[in-house]
């Protein structure tokens, strides 16, 4: 099947506090989604996807975004990102 995805997109993240932020962000997805904490969290939905994982190379987190429809990726992406914003202040 063909499926949108968004282009990888880098946020910068403290290297002392990249690897705890994916933890918070598991924590607080897991209570009310299906995730996989394999290499980050991938939160896992019928018809897509939004992974953030922090990078292996730099001070940053690494997310992707994949759906069916460019709209619903969008919203993947917006829901994901609004769980991560408060824990990157």
């Amino acid at each position: 099947p063909q499926y949108c995805a968004l282009p990888e997109e880098r946020v910068p993240c403290a290297e002392e506090q990249k690897f705890g932020v994916v933890e918070r962000l598991k924590e607080k997805l897991a209570a009310q989604y299906r995730i996989s904490d394999i290499d980050g969290v991938k939160v896992l939905f019928p018809d897509g996807w939004g992974l953030v994982r922090p990078s292996n190379t730099g001070p940053e987190l690494t997310m992707r975004f994949e759906a069916k429809t460019a709209d619903r990726t969008r919203e993947i992406e917006s829901l994901v990102k609004g769980y991560l914003r408060p824990l990157l202040q």
